[in-house]
């Protein structure tokens, strides 16, 4: 990639390294949540839980990733970037060890929601100093970019986490996190110098609730971010249901039960590169539409197969395929529409954007679990239901002419 300044911050290098550490802001969080999924039966017969406790700590991330978000973007916006996200690391380095000492549930619960706190500090920062360093079309293929490592993280972390289960055991599998948050924190600390141009005067609890109102109102806001949230609803109903049914039904071992989210993220990178390909061609619009309803199609096959009875991990692997496909399409730009009207307040949208993206992802881990009843179907049924929704939305809430 030839290297650019950037035009805010003419020091500052755009190159692929750049790149990298911005979509390691976003992904920190996803592979804390997806290194131990291989590891979830494994964790609840070692701390004598039932598989429904175990799972809620996905939901429980999720919830803390959200709220934790909210809080960082307006705090982004206060004091510049750079010190949310070292605040934001420090705290996910400290839980994360304590996720990986944890002797009961609870305990694991617990220290996951501080972990989430901290990565979701660290994931609306580096939204908003992507924000920061990039604009038009160079904004969508830098998000992107990002979104790719965003969500091939949940691709590729099983896979390690089924390794390390399967040789050291779920304890590695956090300490690896820790690893991964201690390079985050270095890079960052040498590479990145704060990049915030205004500064907002002050923050109080009337203006903590206020500096949302711009996004909150904006009618261009809530198409895009909802549909994020809907995406993001449907993916992680598979990643919450799919390692009991693979290692649990279908007998795959850990490992095995890795490979095939790691092959499926092959069709969100495709997605991705067609993204960023089209950027600057393709409107928003295009890209989002196309995305949802590609999405959506593969929700229906994970649902259709799996309640024909055609359960193995290669026919549900095919479904996600599809599906991951459409994601890669429409979440960059979806992310960078939800943003872009709000360059002086961008930490504060990207926040609302990556709280709607959580709560989504909690409601498809705690729709499985509600789920329940169902048995290997519950998965496949939340997937759809959030695929669906999503494609219902994008059309109900189409905006008149003169928005």
């Amino acid at each position: 990639m030839t290297e650019l300044p950037s035009p805010n911050h003419p020091e500052i290098r755009r190159d692929l390294g750049l790149i990298l550490l911005l979509a390691s802001f976003s992904a920190l969080g996803q592979f804390a949540n997806s290194i131990y999924l291989p590891s979830l039966p494994a964790i609840a017969v070692e701390l004598d839980a039932a598989m429904a406790a175990v799972q809620m700590t996905l939901s429980i991330f999720m919830a803390g990733f959200a709220l934790s978000m909210l809080v960082a973007g307006p705090l982004a916006d206060r004091f510049g970037r750079k010190p949310v996200l070292v605040a934001g690391l420090g705290i996910y380095l400290v839980a994360t060890v304590i996720c990986a000492a944890a002797n009961s549930v609870e305990m694991l619960a617990a220290a996951r929601v501080l972990q989430s706190m901290g990565a979701g500090a660290v994931s609306v920062a580096g939204r908003a100093v992507t924000r920061d360093l990039y604009g038009g079309p160079d904004l969508a293929r830098a998000m992107a970019a990002i979104m790719i490592a965003f969500a091939a993280v949940p691709g590729l972390a099983p896979f390690l986490g089924g390794i390390i289960q399967e040789a050291m055991g779920w304890r590695v599998s956090f300490g690896v996190a820790a690893l991964f948050g201690v390079v985050v924190w270095v890079i960052a600390a040498r590479r990145l110098p704060e990049t915030i141009v205004e500064r907002l005067p002050k923050i109080d609890l009337a203006r903590a609730v206020m500096v949302y109102q711009p996004v909150v109102v904006s009618p261009l806001y809530w198409r895009p971010a909802l549909v994020g949230l809907f995406i993001m609803a449907a993916l992680f109903a598979f990643l919450a249901g799919s390692p009991d049914v693979f290692i649990g039904r279908l007998g795959v071992s850990p490992a095995e039960y890795g490979i095939y989210p790691a092959v499926t993220i092959l069709g969100f990178v495709g997605g991705g590169l067609i993204s960023r390909r089209k950027a600057g061609i393709w409107s928003p619009e295009t890209a989002i539409r196309m995305g949802v309803w590609i999405a959506c199609l593969g929700t229906a096959v994970v649902f259709v197969l799996g309640h024909l009875g055609w359960e193995t991990p290669v026919t549900y692997s095919l479904g996600m395929f599809v599906f991951v496909l459409g994601m890669g399409i429409a979440m960059p730009a979806a992310g960078a529409a939800a943003i872009m009207p709000f360059a002086q307040i961008a930490g504060t949208a990207g926040g609302l954007t990556g709280v709607l993206q959580m709560l989504g992802a909690a409601i498809g881990a705690t729709l499985v679990a509600l789920l329940a009843p169902l048995g290997p179907h519950a998965f496949p049924t939340a997937m759809f239901a959030a695929g669906l929704g999503g494609v219902i939305l994008w059309h109900a809430l189409r905006p008149s002419t003169r928005h």
